[in-house]
């Protein structure tokens, strides 16, 4: 099971990305739940944007760099 992380409403222009990228250095693969409107389009966009695979809206796998 991978480690989760709550963003609650905070969506990744408000600063969201930084602790999902915080999570990602502690541990491989990440769960991000959050209720931010935009969280199901920016997260998979960011992943791709930073070489990490993105499962679904929300499973998260560090990439390679």
């Amino acid at each position: 099971m991978p480690a989760s992380i709550d963003l609650g409403d905070l969506g990744l222009d408000e600063g969201a990305h930084l602790l999902v990228k915080r999570a990602l250095a502690a541990a491989d693969r990440i769960e991000v739940r959050g209720t931010a409107p935009t969280l199901a389009i920016d997260l998979p966009a960011w992943c791709r944007a930073h070489g990490h695979a993105c499962e679904g809206a929300y499973v998260i796998t560090r990439g390679p760099g």
